[in-house]
């Protein structure tokens, strides 16, 4: 079985967290300015334009988890 996930981008938290890490934090911003250019324009300027993001990906990975966790034989590799 393959399973693929299509996302209209590749950023995760983990593209955040390796900048954070090595203390990029020039790169951190500029990633975090790119996702909110192309998936929050509403917010471009806005003070708080890094923090409504990350409240909406929480948002959204707390009501997919009881979903994920009903589902959880997909996570195993046959």
């Amino acid at each position: 079985m393959t399973l693929r996930r299509l996302a209209p981008s590749h950023a995760h938290f983990g593209s955040f967290d390796v900048h954070n890490y090595r203390d990029q934090h020039h790169n951190l911003r500029l990633l975090a300015d790119d996702v909110v250019q192309h998936h929050f324009p509403d917010l471009v300027g806005h003070p708080q334009a890094h923090v409504e993001p990350q409240n909406a990906l929480f948002q959204d990975y707390a009501g997919r988890l009881p979903e994920w966790a009903s589902n959880r034989e997909l996570s195993c590799s046959s």
